[in-house]
């Protein structure tokens, strides 16, 4: 099952809406099923499934920490209505309804819906069931949920787009920390540059106390997302690095194996060759020559 980008945008820009349609190599109701499995992998509460109609609500939302207070899509509340109808004789189209609670008035949120979307899909086209051993290529057999070759535990690799989701709303909240923390900083500068040029700032301490305080707050902000940044970096560098070490290996054909040359044809002609290469020619003993007395 793959899919391809149809559409991304809707017709009317609301702010906290968007719509991205999507094509599945498979018919309706098979579809349906494996993207079921695929929103409650992503921690999707499943509200109903004709049409399929799913809510999202962070984990960490509580009254000390509300989500409108990150700037990581991932963790804001939202619904996601997805409707498919057939597309041709094997496909379906999928289209997926976002609503977002408490989204930011920019539109950089799109492109980590987009993301989203994508990484369902590719969820949803993994198999049920792992059959075959990710290190060392044994195939699986009966229920067992660890290798009975190398031990591994049996488990999907994950998605290429799983991890370009995480990375796009990463940055996403980047952007925006920097954005709001740059604006944090800048606005209350220039206001104390007025107030010190017109020269009655000492009327107004209280006021540049506050706007001292919003311009550290700010500055906060931007550290908070430099250090996100970074934080970035190095996952996605390890990340890397746990991917090359545990790539796919295929088992060898045991057809494609070259045996050794000069194996006799019988055991008796192998027997035979084995006593020649193993008989030892003794060595020459050299001969002393002594001297002798003669006697008259």
């Amino acid at each position: 099952m793959t899919s391809a980008f149809l559409a991304a945008h809707a017709h009317a820009d609301t702010g906290g809406e968007h719509v991205v349609q999507l094509v599945i190599d498979d018919n309706v109701e098979s579809a349906r099923r494996r993207l079921m499995a695929a929103l409650q992998k992503l921690d999707y509460l499943i509200v109903s499934d004709d049409p399929l109609l799913a809510r999202y609500t962070p984990r960490a939302a509580s009254r000390l920490t509300p989500s409108f207070t990150s700037f990581d899509l991932l963790n804001k509340s939202r619904k996601l209505t997805i409707g498919l109808r057939p597309f041709d004789a094997e496909t379906t189209l999928a289209t997926f309804d976002y609503t977002i609670v408490n989204s930011e008035g920019t539109g950089s949120y799109k492109a980590v819906l987009e993301r989203e979307a994508e990484a369902l899909v590719a969820l949803a086209k993994l198999p049920l069931t792992e059959t075959k051993c990710g290190r060392c290529g044994l195939e699986a057999t009966g229920d067992s949920h660890f290798c009975r070759g190398c031990g591994v535990p049996l488990a999907h690799p994950e998605p290429t787009e799983l991890v370009l989701l995480k990375f796009t709303a990463e940055a996403r909240a980047v952007y925006m920390k920097m954005i709001y923390g740059g604006g944090l900083v800048l606005f209350p500068l220039l206001l104390l540059l007025v107030m010190f040029l017109s020269g009655e700032a000492y009327k107004m301490i209280p006021v540049i106390i506050l706007f001292a305080a919003v311009g550290l707050f700010g500055a906060s902000m931007m550290l908070s997302g430099l250090w996100l940044l970074h934080r970035m970096l190095i996952t996605n560098r390890g990340d890397h690095k746990r991917l090359a070490s545990t790539q796919r290996h295929d088992a060898p054909k045991t057809s494609s194996i070259i045996l050794p040359q000069g194996i006799g044809t019988s055991i008796t002609e192998g027997t035979t060759e084995l006593l020649m290469l193993t008989r030892r020619v003794p060595d020459p003993v050299p001969v002393k020559r002594h001297e002798g007395t003669i006697k008259e």
